[in-house]
């Protein structure tokens, strides 16, 4: 059940997302108590702070604990990435990090694929977040937009926007975000990308002014966010929905995880 500040939340801003954001406040509620605030600490960074402590732990770990007493062991990340929608992800599910913005050239090579592209994306920006601290594991993260075999980035202007949703318009596209890890101690990489189909509904001109005309599609991957305004054009999903918003954050587990690495995933 919602709380009742998230239905308030709902009641004033978006009355149709109720569905999609109750579900997410429920999937979160176990993990709130690690949950805490980021603020700039210098050098460009700012620190994930303010979570309880479980128990005492080595420098540059953290452990989860559920009721049964398993502890998960997370080691802290910085994020290449000055996405809000990411670290929120982070900071939702506990996962401790520092902010690391970093700036790249993200063209896209001739003939490249959607797969290719975001992980080699991903990687470059892990790689220049590494040149400034080569001891901490980094992490680094791309997402697309793809329909028709084009790919879609954020929109350079309005007009970009409107042309991106009425490509989207009464249809299924892909949302592909690749993962990249850097283990600054060993210099070990790994890589994968995550893959999730969504529909959009029937979107008029009218309905397309109006959301362009709040501001929200401008810095999104296909000019549109699942998590805001953008959910009350989506009639369907298959696959993760935190790999939408930008974070697969079950894939970025599985690869601290993995012991070997399987097909989706390159070491590098």
């Amino acid at each position: 059940m919602c709380s009742e500040a998230t239905l308030n939340s709902i009641s004033h801003s978006h009355p149709v997302s109720t569905g999609w954001l109750c579900r997410l406040e429920n999937f979160f509620q176990p993990f709130q108590r690690f949950a805490g605030r980021t603020k700039t600490v210098g050098n460009g960074f700012s620190k994930h702070v303010d979570g309880p402590v479980v128990t005492r732990l080595k420098p540059g770990e953290n452990e989860n604990q559920i009721a049964s007493g398993f502890m998960i062991a997370i080691p802290k990340l910085i994020l290449a990435s000055a996405s809000p929608r990411r670290a929120e992800i982070l900071r939702s599910v506990g996962w401790p990090f520092e902010i690391l913005p970093v700036h790249i050239d993200e063209s896209r090579g001739e003939e490249e694929i959607a797969a290719s592209y975001v992980e080699r994306v991903a990687l470059a920006k892990a790689q220049a977040a590494l040149q400034r601290d080569s001891t901490a594991s980094i992490l680094g993260a791309d997402t697309v937009v793809v329909i028709d075999n084009q790919i879609l980035g954020k929109p350079v202007d309005e007009d970009d926007a409107r042309r991106m949703l009425r490509l989207l318009s009464g249809r299924w596209h892909q949302v592909l975000t690749g993962v990249a890890l850097i283990y600054g101690a060993t210099s070990q990489s790994r890589v994968a990308h995550e893959l999730t189909e969504v529909r959009f509904a029937e979107m008029n001109e009218d309905e397309i002014d109006w959301y362009v005309a709040t501001g929200e599609p401008l810095d999104k991957a296909g000019a549109y966010a699942i998590q805001g305004h953008g959910a009350l054009f989506i009639e369907g999903l298959r696959g993760d929905y935190f790999n939408v918003v930008g974070l697969p954050v079950r894939l970025l587990y599985k690869l601290f995880r993995a012991d070997s690495l399987n097909t989706s995933m390159r070491h590098i």
